[in-house]
C-alpha cells in the first residue's frame, strides 16, 4: 500500500512531464456534446481538433477518441 507521500510524488511527477498535443480527428457523424468538454477544442468542416495535455501523443489520442466515444468528460 502506497503512502500519501507516494503518492502524492507520482502525481507531481505525472504533472511535471505533461505535453500539450494537438490531436485531429474526424468528428463522428451525430456526435453531441454533454456536460464539461474537457479539451481546447475547434470543429472546422467535420475535423475536429483538440489540445490535449499527455504524456505522449498516443495518450493524447487515445483520450480524445475515449471522449468521443462517450461523449461526456472522462
Amino acid at each position: 500500500m502506497k503512502t500519501a507521500k507516494e503518492i502524492a510524488d507520482s502525481a507531481l511527477e505525472r504533472a511535471r512531464q505533461l505535453q500539450e498535443f494537438t490531436v485531429e480527428q474526424e468528428l463522428p457523424e451525430g456526435f453531441q456534446f454533454y456536460g464539461t468538454v474537457p479539451f481546447d477544442m475547434m470543429i472546422q468542416d467535420g475535423i475536429l481538433q483538440a489540445k490535449v495535455y499527455a504524456i505522449s501523443e498516443e495518450e493524447a489520442q487515445g483520450m480524445l477518441a475515449e471522449y468521443l466515444k462517450n461523449g461526456t468528460s472522462i
